[in-house]
Protein backbone atom coordinates (compact mmCIF):
# COMPACT_ATOMS: atom_id res chain seq x y z
CA UNK A 1 0.00 0.00 0.00
CA UNK A 2 2.71 2.76 -0.27
CA UNK A 3 3.13 4.77 -3.39
CA UNK A 4 6.25 4.42 -5.00
CA UNK A 5 7.42 6.35 -7.92
CA UNK A 6 10.48 5.01 -11.01
CA UNK A 7 12.84 6.72 -12.68
CA UNK A 8 12.82 10.03 -10.37
CA UNK A 9 16.11 9.99 -9.84
CA UNK A 10 18.29 9.09 -12.93
CA UNK A 11 22.01 9.15 -13.65
CA UNK A 12 22.73 11.65 -16.59
CA UNK A 13 26.88 10.81 -17.16
CA UNK A 14 28.12 7.50 -17.94
CA UNK A 15 31.01 7.45 -14.60
CA UNK A 16 33.46 5.20 -14.24
CA UNK A 17 32.78 1.98 -12.18
CA UNK A 18 33.28 2.17 -8.53
CA UNK A 19 34.13 -0.82 -7.22
CA UNK A 20 38.14 -0.55 -7.81
CA UNK A 21 38.66 3.40 -6.47
CA UNK A 22 39.09 4.82 -3.10
CA UNK A 23 36.94 6.79 -1.01
CA UNK A 24 38.57 9.87 -2.36
CA UNK A 25 37.86 9.63 -5.80
CA UNK A 26 34.49 7.57 -5.36
CA UNK A 27 32.86 11.07 -3.98
CA UNK A 28 34.47 12.79 -7.31
CA UNK A 29 33.40 9.82 -9.92
CA UNK A 30 29.59 10.07 -9.07
CA UNK A 31 29.85 14.19 -7.95
CA UNK A 32 26.88 15.75 -9.80
CA UNK A 33 26.14 12.36 -12.42
CA UNK A 34 22.62 12.65 -11.20
CA UNK A 35 19.54 14.54 -11.81
CA UNK A 36 15.58 14.31 -10.43
CA UNK A 37 13.29 14.09 -13.05
CA UNK A 38 10.35 14.13 -11.68
CA UNK A 39 10.88 17.10 -8.60
CA UNK A 40 7.01 17.40 -7.95
CA UNK A 41 6.47 13.75 -6.92
CA UNK A 42 8.74 14.00 -4.33
CA UNK A 43 8.23 17.84 -3.08
CA UNK A 44 7.95 17.85 1.07
CA UNK A 45 7.80 14.27 0.81
CA UNK A 46 10.32 11.39 2.41
CA UNK A 47 11.88 9.18 0.30
CA UNK A 48 12.96 5.97 0.28
CA UNK A 49 16.53 5.46 -1.34
CA UNK A 50 17.19 1.51 -2.01
CA UNK A 51 20.34 0.32 -3.18
CA UNK A 52 22.11 -2.93 -3.54
CA UNK A 53 25.65 -2.31 -2.62
CA UNK A 54 27.35 0.16 -0.35
CA UNK A 55 30.78 0.42 0.31
CA UNK A 56 31.93 4.66 0.84
CA UNK A 57 28.16 5.41 0.53
CA UNK A 58 29.31 8.46 -1.81
CA UNK A 59 26.65 7.00 -4.17
CA UNK A 60 23.71 7.46 -1.74
CA UNK A 61 25.23 10.69 -0.56
CA UNK A 62 25.32 12.31 -3.95
CA UNK A 63 21.38 10.66 -4.73
CA UNK A 64 20.33 11.86 -1.19
CA UNK A 65 21.83 15.38 -1.43
CA UNK A 66 19.92 15.74 -4.95
CA UNK A 67 16.56 14.49 -3.60
CA UNK A 68 17.07 16.98 -0.84
CA UNK A 69 17.94 19.68 -3.09
CA UNK A 70 15.12 19.22 -5.54
CA UNK A 71 12.48 19.33 -2.32
CA UNK A 72 12.58 16.04 -0.39
CA UNK A 73 11.60 16.77 3.18
CA UNK A 74 13.10 13.62 4.29
CA UNK A 75 15.68 10.86 2.12
CA UNK A 76 15.93 7.50 3.98
CA UNK A 77 18.66 4.88 2.66
CA UNK A 78 18.41 1.15 2.44
CA UNK A 79 20.70 -1.33 1.02
CA UNK A 80 20.77 -5.10 1.15
CA UNK A 81 24.89 -5.17 1.17
CA UNK A 82 27.54 -3.06 3.11
CA UNK A 83 31.43 -3.67 2.17
CA UNK A 84 33.31 -3.61 4.99
CA UNK A 85 36.45 -2.25 4.27
CA UNK A 86 39.50 -2.11 6.61
CA UNK A 87 41.45 0.86 5.70
CA UNK A 88 41.56 4.59 7.13
CA UNK A 89 39.20 6.41 4.09
CA UNK A 90 37.07 4.01 4.93
CA UNK A 91 36.55 4.47 8.40
CA UNK A 92 36.50 8.38 7.65
CA UNK A 93 34.14 8.86 5.63
CA UNK A 94 31.51 6.57 8.35
CA UNK A 95 32.51 8.63 11.73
Amino acid sequence: GIDYEKEVLVKTTVNQPQHKMDAANRRGNVFGIFEVEKPDKIKDKRVLLCDDIMTTGSTLDECAKMLKLCGAKEVYCIVSAIVLRNHAAFHDDIS
